[in-house]
């Protein structure tokens, strides 16, 4: 995509928040796992695991944090039933320990993001496994992030449902439509009344500006 090829250690310091993407999964319900992407090594003149995991650890010490992101336009990750949420938060855990990453970034795209009340599950099992240091992120297409049933209101009840633990939401205010915002509001993209009809809309029902 034209981005430039880059180790953890070359990343600019003025990001403190770097997202390594993405988790891979399996066929068992709710499980991620992540190694390295052996191609993107090669295009860095090589990257082990060891030196991976000591590049984490050297920006944590600069206070930058790195986070691993789940999901991805590839990332069929189903998470539906109570025993995929406890094989999501176990497996995202010891991703987060072999690895040092200090959070998750949450992807989920198309139907991946539909049970959200079994995802908020498992991401309150890992922040109380790791603490309220814990970082959680999502960058959600505004068609999710509606007060609407099925999919259209997803990441909408998942951020909603989470609040209390979430850091970050950076909704794609550029990635939309026609969407419902505050008052029942028909913002249509681009205008000023799209923009702040739905941050309007999120910070009243409970997400901080």
């Amino acid at each position: 995509n034209g981005s430039t090829n880059l180790k953890l250690r070359d990343v600019p310091s003025y990001y403190d928040m770097i997202c390594v993407a993405f988790t891979g999964n399996t066929g068992t319900p709710g499980e991620v796992n992540f190694e390295l992407d052996s191609y993107l090594a090669s295009l860095v003149g090589g990257y082990t695991k060891q030196q991976f995991i000591q590049d984490i650890k050297d920006l944590k010490s600069k206070g930058q944090h790195v986070i691993i992101s789940v999901g991805g336009a590839n990332g069929a990750i189903i998470i539906n039933s109570d025993a995929a949420s406890d094989k999501f938060a176990s497996s995202l855990s010891a991703i987060i320990k072999e690895y040092g990453f200090e959070g998750v970034d949450i992807d989920l795209e198309g139907s991946a993001v539909s049970g959200t009340e079994y995802i908020a599950s498992g991401l309150r099992k890992a922040h109380d496994e790791f603490g309220d240091d814990f970082i959680i992120t999502m960058a959600p297409e505004t068609y999710y992030m509606h007060k609407a049933e099925g999919i259209m209101g997803a990441y909408y009840r998942l951020a909603t449902d989470i609040k209390d633990i979430l850091t970050i939401c950076y909704p794609q205010f550029y990635n939309a439509g026609g969407d419902i915002g505050y008052g029942d509001f028909n913002a249509k993209y681009p205008s000023q009344s799209f923009i702040t009809s739905l941050a309007t809309m999120y910070i009243e029902n409970g997400l901080r500006p």
